[in-house]
């Protein structure tokens, strides 16, 4: 739109009598991201008419609007947990298509219980990104399984033995 006004101001201030003009296309969208012909048409007060056709390039540069939540999650019967962004995505959009979202950490263990952040990156189908974080809060809940096995030990000549776990586990 700016180049098109452009032209058209400079056209408005050499001709007399200007009357009107019109244009072949007056909206464009994102499927119409690259080169466009545009032909402009200018009629001064007494019929006389000429056009021109303009290259209209269209380039998206808009960042996707990311929106992150946090979330309660828990660590499974193995200790671990993987998530993928539908888990901390709040509703993400892009003015014309979301390519990718990823989020960093996507997977937690043990060692992550308690709050961890993570990072989304949203990814629009012309490379704009844009992140925010949320926080993802780990639980273990599931108690601890102990399977225990039967042995057969011998005292020593001084009628001890010591055990550890490796003797019923």
């Amino acid at each position: 739109d700016d180049s098109v006004s452009f032209m058209l101001d400079n056209l408005v201030q050499t001709s007399c009598n200007f009357r009107g003009f019109s244009l072949s296309i007056d909206t464009l969208r994102c499927s119409e991201i690259g080169a466009n012909n545009v032909s402009m048409y200018l009629i001064n007060s007494i019929g006389q008419k000429d056009s021109c056709i303009s290259i209209v390039t269209l380039v998206d540069s808009t960042e996707p609007i990311s929106i992150c939540k946090d979330t309660s999650l828990y660590l499974n019967s193995q200790g671990v947990l993987q998530i993928d962004s539908s888990f901390v995505d709040g509703g993400s959009y892009d003015n014309c298509e979301i390519a990718t979202i990823s989020v960093i950490p996507s997977s937690f263990n043990c060692s992550d219980i308690g709050n961890n952040i993570v990072v989304m990156t949203v990814t629009d189908i012309y490379g704009n990104k844009s992140t925010c974080s949320s926080v993802v809060k780990v639980f273990d809940t599931i108690a601890p399984q102990v399977i225990c096995m039967d042995t057969i030990i011998y005292l020593t000549s001084t009628g001890t033995v010591n055990i550890d776990s490796s003797f019923i586990n």
